[in-house]
């Protein structure tokens, strides 16, 4: 799952404390917030069956930006593997701006608001 995948990048950033507040939940986390919250109050991406998230274009790609295949998504990806990367071998971190191409949304799909 993509949030797995970032987890497994960021978590060597992090400070311990900070680590042991974070737990990353299998799937789509549905059945363990479902114990602490009503149905009603579910993010949209826990609502729904099936088992991913992510639309699939017809060119059988993903088309949205929850997927992994995504540009945007393989770019930040990079980018915090990288400065992961620079930590575990004791390197200095250069700071500075990260510049990563946001994902348009499809016009024809976009929802500003639901009545």
């Amino acid at each position: 799952m993509l949030i797995c995948k970032y987890w497994q990048a960021v978590k060597p950033l992090l400070q311990e404390r900070t680590k042991r507040k974070i737990q990353v939940l299998q799937g789509s986390g549905k059945d363990e917030l479902l114990k602490i919250m009503d149905y009603s109050s579910l993010p949209h991406f826990c609502r729904k069956e099936g088992s991913g998230s992510a639309r699939r274009g017809s060119n059988g790609t993903a088309d949205n930006c929850f997927s992994l295949d995504h540009a945007y998504d393989q770019q930040l990806y990079s980018y915090i593997k990288q400065q992961s990367t620079l930590k575990e071998t004791g390197s200095r971190v250069k700071e500075g701006s990260v510049h990563l191409e946001f994902p348009k949304p499809d016009p024809d799909d976009t929802k500003i608001a639901d009545n």
